[in-house]
């Protein structure tokens, strides 16, 4: 019988976890119980050797070691392979930082000074021991060994620092994040590990994503991450094109900006249509086999490049335009507190002509940086000339 891969992944993970636990919750304190019961001189009757008393009362069981060896490395593959496309690492984040640090503080203002107290009492009482029967004093390894703090509190004040770090840092300062499709090639390719500001358009609480800080808004031509309007699960990465209150028309593959106009004594200015300039007719090969026709956008003076593809007609494009959002034949109008985002992959891009806007309680960050490029669908899987600005 064929046994789903996935599957045996996930139950030695719950398997190891609950030995793991396990140990953590009964089979450690008992262990530490027997080693301040169980006198080494009477240990050492039945082993033989003063240092083997010492191992049979101190050692895990190998069960226990190979699970604590296992389970965090079995825990990240689950996590990755089983939940990569749903899970929420900011939740995620925030829950052990919560239990870590509880668990810290919790010891910290309950047990910590009584297990010292009794500690010190030991200690005392295995001195004067030591000095009337000295076979019957505990060793000084058993004493450190029952001086130590227990397994889940030594656990907790080790990993709760590290993951706060992670938590402020990913939730306030920089996020890293992966470009999944080519929807804006060639700015981004798959492939790319790019660096996320979080910190550009104002702070945000993790996980609730409420801004709390105000900084900056986005600005046009602006490369930014955020919650895809119709599944705030996934994060979508796109180019800024229309702020709150422009008008943009796109049409014959051109794009025409209107920007917001409120005043009322002179009258506003008409769509203006953004400068594009030829660079390379069918210059851009794709490893899918496409080849695009490699164009330079002046974003109302924000320059970068774009893809065209000669073969998809505008009539193909507009089927998949939504109508609902409209203010005329191929026209947006930005509704406050949203913006307008395209793919730089112009024919190849589920954005704002499809879903319509995207709302400022949405974002993410401003990509600024590409660090790191992957793909193993290449000839070489790591290209360190993609690393730099993102433009």
């Amino acid at each position: 019988m064929n046994l789903d891969l996935f599957l045996i992944l996930n139950i030695l993970t719950v398997a190891t976890g609950l030995v793991w636990l396990m140990d953590m919750l009964f089979l450690n304190p008992q262990r530490r119980k027997s080693l301040l019961e169980t006198p080494v001189g009477n240990a050492t009757k039945k082993s033989g050797t003063k240092d083997a008393a010492q191992i049979n009362l101190d050692k895990e069981p190998i069960y226990v070691e190979y699970s604590k060896a296992l389970f965090p490395l079995l825990l990240i593959i689950f996590i990755f392979r089983s939940f990569s496309a749903s899970v929420d690492y900011g939740l995620v984040l925030v829950i052990a930082t919560a239990v870590t640090g509880l668990i810290w503080l919790i010891d910290k203002l309950a047990f910590e000074a009584k297990r010292k107290k009794a500690f010190e009492t030991l200690q005392q009482k295995n001195q004067l021991s030591g000095e009337a029967l000295p076979e019957e004093a505990l060793s000084e390894e058993i004493m450190e060994t029952l001086g130590q703090d227990p397994l889940i509190v030594e656990y907790a004040k080790s990993f709760f620092p590290l993951i706060l770090f992670i938590l402020v840092l990913r939730s306030f300062l920089f996020e890293p994040f992966k470009i999944p499709s080519g929807s804006m090639k060639p700015t981004l390719e798959i492939g790319d590990f790019v660096l996320v500001n979080k910190f550009s358009y104002g702070i945000r609480l993790p996980v609730t994503n409420q801004k709390i800080f105000s900084i900056s808004d986005p600005e046009r031509g602006d490369v930014f991450v955020f919650r895809f309007p119709l599944d705030p699960r996934i994060d979508y990465i796109k180019r800024v094109i229309g702020l709150p209150g422009d008008t943009i028309v796109y049409r014959d593959k051109q794009i025409y900006i209107q920007p917001a106009c409120e005043s009322v004594s002179t009258i506003c200015p008409g769509p203006e249509k953004v400068k594009t300039t030829l660079l390379a007719r069918n210059g851009y090969h794709d490893l899918n086999g496409d080849v695009l026709d490699l164009v330079e956008e002046d974003l109302m003076g924000v320059k970068h490049q774009i893809l065209h593809d000669p073969r998809v007609s505008d009539y193909q494009m507009m089927q998949h335009f939504n109508k609902y959002c409209m203010n005329g034949h191929n026209t947006w109008k930005v509704p406050p507190g949203h913006y307008f985002a395209m793919g730089d992959n112009r024919e190849h891009s589920s954005d704002s002509r499809v879903w319509c806007f995207m709302p400022e309680e949405n974002l993410v960050g401003k990509a600024v940086a590409i660090w790191m490029h992957w793909n193993s669908d290449e000839k070489y899987k790591v290209d360190f000339s993609r690393i730099g600005g993102i433009d």
